[in-house]
């Protein structure tokens, strides 16, 4: 075993992506040829991310990439619902990290009373990747899309104010990815997942890894989402959180046309169509998935992360833009939403597949192996099968 960890399920030599179902929200493990991981997020439920974690027998993140403040993508970091709940994901023994207590019995004690942000505890910094600890912590780096805490800042949740604490308790740790220079170094340095395997981040902020000029009229935290682009042999993959890229409800930051335009400058395909999957932008929102941006990276898999929920997630709209976009054969969703099982496509058929479980993507770089429904749907198609 490398660094990383031991996914029984994720075959040796290959790049593994797991798409949580963590209700109306986001989580996604990416698993490298080398074992090292990144955890994308985390969902708003700390017992749902770590169930799915379990399951997968994950004890160990290399990476977190925080996309942006929202609960519903911090939650699982964090909890926010009770005094006792304060670990970054609760030990094997259930017990939530508790302050000035060593839970697990292996001599460390799991939190201080003090030291985080705005008052709040903070881990014990020897906790962090101590022997026999059962919590599980990132070992190498975590990528946040802002600046420091603001304590008189209501969008600033105490959830929020919990995760600066374990992110800043081990030195080093904290990537804050604030303007363009932080971002194109980020983009410089991609995490090594093996077997030329590489994940870099695109986006951030509202600046593109390729300008120092940010987006216009970036304004709003589901504009400033991180972007992650994942690399393998002929195998590309995007997710970016709540990225948007459409004037919709009082966002009109067109981030997912400057990410586009400028994936297609790297792409390794001959003809520039640099994505096969896609995770789809803000759950299938009407704000993004915009026909310029999909035109752009033609993507042939889409995966939306939602669950029940208030928003209208997925819309029609942008399922029937999914649906017609050049190159598009499947879309899978995490948790089945009504009305969403036909989508009507100009001129092609269109698969729906609504799933109970993990949305995993397979790759050893040349083939794509897709798994749904606890292992009901099956498909197994060459990489760039319609370019």
């Amino acid at each position: 075993m490398a660094e990383g960890l031991n996914v029984p399920s994720c075959p040796q030599n290959h790049l593994c992506v797991y798409h949580l179902p963590v209700g109306q929200g986001d989580s996604t493990l990416i698993v490298g040829p080398n074992r090292k991981t990144i955890l994308v997020d985390a969902g708003k439920s700390v017992k749902k991310a770590k169930q799915w974690l379990d399951k997968l027998g994950v004890t160990q993140l290399n990476w977190v990439v925080l996309t942006h403040r929202d609960y519903d993508h911090i939650g699982g970091f964090a909890d926010n619902r009770g005094k006792k709940a304060k670990s970054i994901f609760w030990g094997k023994d259930q017990a939530p990290g508790k302050a000035e207590v060593d839970d697990d019995g292996n001599g460390v004690t799991d939190w201080l009373p003090e030291g985080g942000p705005c008052g709040q505890p903070m881990p014990d910094p020897g906790e962090i990747n101590a022997p026999g600890s059962d919590d599980i912590y990132p070992t190498d780096g975590v990528y946040y899309n802002g600046d420091v805490v603001n304590c008189e800042d209501d969008d600033q949740s105490i959830t929020f104010h919990r995760f600066m604490g374990i992110v800043t308790a081990k030195p080093g740790l904290l990537k804050s990815l604030t303007d363009a220079d932080s971002v194109k170094t980020a983009f410089n340095h991609a995490i090594d997942l093996g077997k030329e395997a590489k994940a870099r981040i695109v986006v951030a902020n509202g600046y593109v890894f390729n300008s120092d000029v940010k987006v216009e009229r970036v304004d709003t935290q589901n504009e400033r989402s991180i972007g992650l682009y994942v690399e393998f042999g002929e195998f590309d993959y995007l997710v970016s959180g709540d990225l948007i890229g459409r004037e919709y409800a009082g966002e009109n930051a067109h981030v997912e046309e400057a990410l586009g335009l400028a994936l297609v400058t790297i792409s390794d395909s001959p003809k520039k169509d640099p994505l096969d999957v896609l995770q789809v932008n803000h759950h299938g929102g009407n704000n993004a998935s915009d026909e310029v941006f999909l035109d752009l990276v033609k993507p042939e898999f889409a995966v939306i992360s939602v669950g029940k929920n208030g928003f209208g997630h997925p819309d029609p709209q942008t399922l029937l833009r999914l649906a017609n976009s050049p190159k598009m054969q499947t879309i899978f969703m995490t948790e089945p939403v009504s009305g969403t099982e036909k989508i009507p496509a100009e001129g092609k058929p269109v698969e729906v597949v609504l799933s109970n479980a993990p949305v995993v993507i397979t790759t050893d770089g040349a083939v794509i192996y897709i798994e749904a429904q606890g292992g009901i749907y099956k498909k197994e198609v060459p990489v760039d099968s319609k370019k």
